[in-house]
């Protein structure tokens, strides 16, 4: 049998109970189980990291944006400051989620979120008028 842990390394049986605190009984009793075909094991789809990874972002972009943007009095508009712009954002969540030792999105994705999920986000155009 191989363990594995997050889906990404091979690792000893011992520290994979101690990761996930099972104890060393309850595994036996699930692979007994498993093995007298009272108990299945399904695989989870390769979308479930990519899941957790859009679930941090989107948190992460959620808390940002109540930090950073000013919320708009007659709307649910939230207008950030005029100097960002979507790669400055984007580098942001990447530098904090990496500094957190999370995996970040990719800037596409990013994008499709702000688009998604936060249409109600605005990065005001700042335009001078000569005197």
């Amino acid at each position: 049998m191989k363990y594995f842990v997050r889906g990404y390394g091979q690792t000893c049986k011992t520290a994979w109970r101690a990761v996930y605190g099972i104890s060393s009984k309850c595994l036996e009793e699930t692979f007994k189980a498993y093995l007298e075909g009272v108990l299945t094991f399904e695989l989870q789809p390769h979308t479930q990291g990519q899941r957790h990874k859009t679930n941090v972002a989107k948190a992460w972009m959620r808390l940002f944006f109540g930090r950073v943007g000013d919320k708009m009095p007659d709307s649910l508009a939230i207008n950030l400051p005029s100097y960002l712009d979507n790669r400055i954002i984007y580098g942001y969540l990447k530098d904090d989620l990496v500094q957190q030792k999370e995996q970040p999105i990719c800037y596409s994705q990013f994008c499709r979120i702000m688009n998604k999920d936060f249409p109600d986000v605005f990065i005001p155009k700042v335009t001078f008028f000569a005197i």
